[in-house]
Parts: C-alpha cells; sequence; structure tokens
C-alpha cells in the first residue's frame, strides 16, 4: 500500500478526521542492540499497519522513522483499526506500538499536513506505554454508543500548546494494555477553578420526562461554559454518571474537578420545581442547596440563578465583571418550540444510530419558530454525523448543513452549539 499524499495542487486544505498517530516504544534503543531484530519489527509493524488500514479504510499520510500518521473519514473504524492492530501485536513477534488517536482539523499544504488536531493526536500518543490505545475525549463520545467498544478514563492532562486540559481515554477491549497513571509521561491537571455539572434526577410523575431534567443540566452547563477562566467538564464525561450510586468524593477524583453540581427536576403542567446543590468534591460538604418552583416559562431565568450561584462561590478566582452580567440569553420565547428542542437534544447527544432520531424533533421545533437558533445549529451537526456513519450521502449532507449552517449566520446567535455547527460547515 502506497502512502497517499496531499491532491490539492499546492492549495491549502482542511479536514475534520480521526487522526492516528502510532510509536514503537523503545525503537532507538532496540536499534541499539540489535540492528536486524529492530528492523525486523518494523518490518512486522508495517505489514499490519498497512493491512488493517486497507481493511478499516484509513488513509496512511507519513511514515517517519518507527512512527506514523494516519487518518480516518469515520471515528469508529479507526478506533476498530487500533484495536486489530494491538491485538496481532501482542502475538508471537510483540511490537511494541503505542497509539493515539482524536478527533479533529487536519491542515494539507502542499506536502506538510499539521494542525491542532494532529497536535493533540500526537500528545495523547506519546503519553501512552507499549500495547495501549489512547483516545481523546472527543473520540470517545463518537464511539460511545458502539457496544463493541469498551474504554475507561484516565482523567484530565495537560498538553504542551494546548490551552484547555484534555480528558484522556484507554480502550479496555481484550488484549489491549490499560495503562496505570503512574505509567504516564503526563501531568494530572488540578484546578480549583473546576466544576462538573452531573445529570439532573427526574423526578416528575411521567419517566418521559427524563429529556426535560437532561436539558435543564445541559444548559446549565453550556452556561458555565461561557465563563472564562472556569474549567467546566464535558457533558460526555459528567453525565457518564447517569444512574449510578458513586461518592461525590469518587467522581470528582475520577473527573479530576473540586466542584460538582447535582439536582433534580420535577414537572407538572406549566409547573417546574428545581433544585440544585453545589458540592465539594473534596469532602462532599455543601456551599449552596437552592430549590426554585417556578411557571415553565421562567425556566431561563432559573439557569441564569444557578449559573450566577456557583461563579460567586468562585468570585475569588474569577473577574467581578462577570457577576454583573446575565449568563443565560434565553434562545426563544416560544416554550413549546423550546420543550420539542429539548426532545431532540435528549437523542442528539446519545449519538450513534439514535443521534438520527433528533432530527423530526429539531425540525417541528424550527417549525414552530423558524428563527429559533438552536434546532438549525443542531440539525447542521446532526447532518453532518449522518455521512459521517454513511447513512445518508456527503453531497445531501453537505446541502442540508449549508442552509441550516446560513441561517444560524443570518440570526447572529452566540452560543457554543452555533459555533460549533458552523465549524462542522466549513470542515464538511
Amino acid at each position: 500500500m502506497q502512502t497517499k499524499q496531499n491532491k490539492a495542487h499546492g492549495h491549502t486544505q482542511r479536514r475534520l478526521a480521526a487522526i492516528m498517530f502510532t510509536d514503537i516504544v523503545g525503537y532507538t534503543e532496540m536499534m541499539n542492540q540489535n540492528e536486524m531484530t529492530a528492523a525486523a519489527i518494523r518490518q512486522r509493524h508495517r505489514e499490519v499497519f498497512e493491512k488493517e488500514h486497507q481493511n478499516f479504510n484509513g488513509e496512511i499520510l507519513q511514515y517517519y522513522g518507527d512512527g506514523t500518521l494516519s487518518i480516518f473519514k469515520s471515528a469508529v473504524e479507526a478506533v476498530e483499526c487500533s484495536i486489530k492492530m494491538q491485538q496481532q501485536f501482542q502475538v508471537g513477534d510483540i511490537v511494541p506500538l503505542r497509539i493515539g488517536i482524536h478527533l479533529g482539523d487536519i491542515v494539507f499544504d502542499k506536502n506538510d499536513v499539521y494542525g491542532d488536531g494532529v497536535n493533540l493526536a500526537s500528545r495523547i500518543e506519546s503519553l501512552g506505554v507499549s500495547g495501549c490505545v489512547l483516545i481523546s475525549d472527543k473520540i470517545g463520545y463518537a464511539i460511545k454508543n458502539q457496544s463493541n467498544f469498551t474504554s475507561e478514563s484516565l482523567g484530565f492532562f495537560e498538553f504542551k500548546n494546548i490551552k484547555d486540559p484534555v480528558e484522556v481515554f484507554a480502550i479496555s477491549n481484550e488484549g489491549i494494555k490499560i495503562p496505570k497513571r503512574s505509567e504516564l509521561k503526563g501531568k494530572l491537571k488540578e484546578n480549583k477553578k473546576s466544576v462538573a455539572v452531573l445529570p439532573f434526577v427526574n423526578m416528575s410523575s411521567d419517566p418521559d420526562n427524563e429529556y426535560f431534567s437532561d436539558g435543564i443540566a445541559e444548559e446549565i452547563l453550556n452556561a458555565l461554559v461561557k465563563i472564562e477562566g472556569l474549567q467546566v467538564i464535558a457533558r460526555t464525561s459528567s453525565f457518564a454518571f447517569k444512574g449510578k450510586n458513586i461518592d461525590v468524593r469518587e467522581i470528582g477524583r475520577l473527573l479530576n474537578v473540586v466542584h460538582l453540581l447535582e439536582g433534580s427536576v420535577r414537572k407538572a403542567g406549566n409547573r417546574v420545581r428545581i433544585t440544585a446543590q453545589l458540592v465539594s468534591a473534596l469532602d462532599g460538604t455543601h456551599f449552596f442547596s437552592e430549590t426554585y418552583d417556578r411557571n415553565l416559562e421562567d425556566i431561563f431565568a432559573v439557569q441564569d440563578e444557578i449559573a450566577s450561584k456557583i461563579t460567586n462561590r468562585l468570585r475569588e478566582h474569577l473577574g467581578e465583571d462577570l457577576h454583573r452580567q446575565t449568563i443565560v440569553q434565553a434562545p426563544t420565547l416560544n416554550m413549546e418550540a423550546y420543550e420539542i428542542y429539548l426532545k431532540g437534544l435528549f437523542f442528539f447527544n446519545q449519538w450513534g444510530e439514535t443521534m438520527g432520531k433528533a432530527i423530526p424533533f429539531f425540525e417541528k421545533a424550527i417549525e414552530l419558530q423558524k428563527d429559533f437558533a438552536l434546532p438549525h445549529a443542531r440539525l447542521g451537526v446532526c447532518y453532518f454525523f449522518q455521512a459521517f456513519g454513511g447513512k445518508i450521502s456527503w453531497t445531501e449532507a453537505y446541502e442540508k448543513i449549508r442552509i441550516h449552517t446560513n441561517i444560524t449566520i443570518e440570526l447572529k446567535t452566540e452560543s457554543p452549539e452555533v459555533y460549533f455547527a458552523q465549524a462542522i460547515f466549513h470542515f464538511s
């Protein structure tokens, strides 16, 4: 199999891809001890590497010494490929390989490939040990509903030239090594200005109202993300504890945060009761506990008040101006459209096969209010991952993404969801 080169004819191109780096651990020392043995190991690595990349539609971009850089259109195929390779490398003539995978931006410029996504994938790979497959939180998010994969979080790590700490997961399928924290060559991040928003418990008489309790917790999380200087754990990680009876101190240790927000939601008709508690993940003590009995129309004011209480708790670490700002801006005044949007969000956040079920809810929300930006943004992402998973063609997906992304631009709505959708459009 020949290494593929950039076909841009000198023009810079960007692509969103699952980026894989591999490296043979201790190869230089092997060469010093026995060049023939080292060369045989590298040859076996390349044979298996090229065969499995063909099997899983990988594109090999570079060989460099004992290392490789390759990309995949599918996060699932990238992880499948890495598992198959490692399982083979642990049998017979062992190849001490470590693998790192990240979903991100890759830039092609003549014969060079680079970008923040490439940089982070490389950092994750260098963190590992022989026999392991380490993945970023974005890859973990993309494969979380795939029953043939298992993984566990190793915590948050700081990497050179990467602004924010990154949660790293280890694939734990049979035959794949799970590194101990003491083996990892990185620095665990401990940040006193950190919080995880746990899924709120649905206390309503109707179990189907779970979409609403999940949505309220996520909206508060999204509000906190806007606060400069506050590290907010991704929904993927914090919602992994949904329905599990685990001590808050253990959750804090696993997520490597100092504060946890937990709560419950009871919805009956047009009335909601929201209870929220900010808890120390160090010793389990409560910083505050509040109950809000409100009409449904007041839901955004409640979200803002909860987010403000958290920032006030951390005021010694954050700029004073932040405490006088409204953190949560109502995305719509049409509460029927908002509830339907939350129903779609419930399926959207399950990714995998279930993600497609969100589309009719987002479409219905738009039908109720055409200038509601959030469902437009979510639809753009839905169609991207529908194409990424082979459900629709890239041509069909691109046109749908273009339509909904252009609407979010016209509406001039500032939110993480909208910015993410616009980024997806530029990379699709």
